[in-house]
């Protein structure tokens, strides 16, 4: 079945592009999965301050990696509230951004514990905190924690799910799976000192505040609001960011402050 699915694929791809496009693709797929492995390494691509993925002495074959700003929102609440010691979980991982720049503040008498559903973005954030020498602090796990709603980043199909009431205790909970936090935060028995939310209100049914009150329900004050990529938001900018994002419009609401927004919370 694989087999006969990669043929008609290759077939696609012809009749669409022509024999050369295809001539072409099939020596990129040797060269990445026969010379390519053996080429030298020249160092890192890196995006806030985290290494991420070796550059290739060949790299300007492919496009350009984006170097930019990732997780800005998210790393700016960890810099101002994750303390030393501290153990810290977190519901999907990404590229392990954020992850590594948790570590480097927990340090070796911390910990990291990391959800993700994707096997390809599993094994992502693996390489990550190997990359930036914290794996000794950060457990990365493939599994999906509460309802499954927009799980990227490679096969999740046999991922275990674990119930959000089954967490653990944690100091900082960090939230990124895009639209199961509306589970994940009622459903949850653990009380972190610090809950941090990149809000998703495209992937779920409930109002674009909803987390907002869910938060303020379980006993949290809403401290910090940032933009995705780290500049802070008031409160106006963060409800209408909120109800764009749902909608599916305008991402930019003043310059570069874009959603998705992301909030930190503390317990009363």
């Amino acid at each position: 079945m694989m087999n006969l699915k990669k043929i008609l694929k290759s077939r696609d791809i012809i009749r669409e592009h022509g024999i050369l496009h295809f001539g072409w693709r099939v020596i990129g797929f040797l060269h990445k999965n026969t010379t390519r492995q053996v080429m030298p390494n020249i160092g890192y691509y890196s995006r806030n301050q985290v290494n991420f993925e070796k550059k290739l002495c060949d790299d300007w074959f492919y496009w350009p990696k984006s170097t930019k700003n990732s997780e800005g929102g998210i790393i700016k609440i960890h810099e101002l509230e994750t303390r030393e010691s501290d153990k810290v979980t977190i519901v999907g991982g990404g590229s392990g951004i954020s992850c590594v720049r948790a570590a480097k503040i927990v340090g070796r008498t911390g910990q990291i514990t990391v959800y993700e559903g994707g096997r390809k973005s599993a094994n992502e954030v693996k390489q990550t905190v190997m990359l930036n020498n914290v794996d000794d602090i950060c457990e990365v796990n493939q599994c999906i924690v509460g309802e499954p709603r927009d799980v990227y980043g490679g096969e999740h199909d046999n991922a275990p799910i674990k119930p959000p009431e089954e967490l653990d205790y944690c100091d900082v909970l960090e939230l990124d799976c895009e639209g199961s936090e509306v589970d994940i935060l009622p459903d949850m028995s653990i009380r972190p000192r610090v809950v941090i939310v990149e809000i998703h209100p495209m992937n779920f049914d409930e109002p674009e505040d909803y987390i907002i009150h869910i938060l303020k329900d379980l006993g949290y004050k809403i401290k910090w609001k940032f933009t995705h990529n780290g500049l802070e938001l008031d409160h106006e900018r963060l409800l209408l960011l909120l109800s764009n994002s749902q909608k599916g419009v305008d991402m930019r609401v003043n310059n570069h402050q874009m959603w998705p927004v992301v909030v930190g919370a503390t317990l009363s």
